[in-house]
């Protein structure tokens, strides 16, 4: 065999249509994550009030009152813990209005 000190290994070139020349500049980013939204949604025909979700919720923002679920939107980070944890499947994921509109 070829010693490996003798093997010539060329440079790493990217190809010339790279993913760098089509992602957008980053206030269009910062734009499009405010926008395309994607939220747990409690189904309350299906809830239980069990309150799996309550304890799997690592950011403690959804709670259980007069046995309704109630999640504070503007401090959800989208981890969907609640859903995974539902033994009901009464929690779905939702699509806010522009990424429904833009077919996200």
């Amino acid at each position: 065999g070829e010693k490996i000190e003798d093997l010539a290994i060329p440079p790493f070139l990217l190809p010339v249509a790279t993913i760098r020349k089509r992602v957008p500049p980053k206030p269009v980013l910062g734009l499009a994550k405010k926008l395309v939204r994607y939220y747990p949604r409690v189904q309350r025909d299906r809830c239980v009030a069990c309150a799996a979700c309550v304890d799997a919720c690592p950011q403690k923002i959804i709670s259980l009152r007069q046995k309704r679920i109630r999640i504070r939107y503007s401090k959800c980070i989208a981890c969907f813990c609640c859903l995974e944890a539902c033994p009901a499947s009464a929690i779905r994921i939702k699509r806010s209005l522009f990424a429904k509109l833009i077919g996200l």
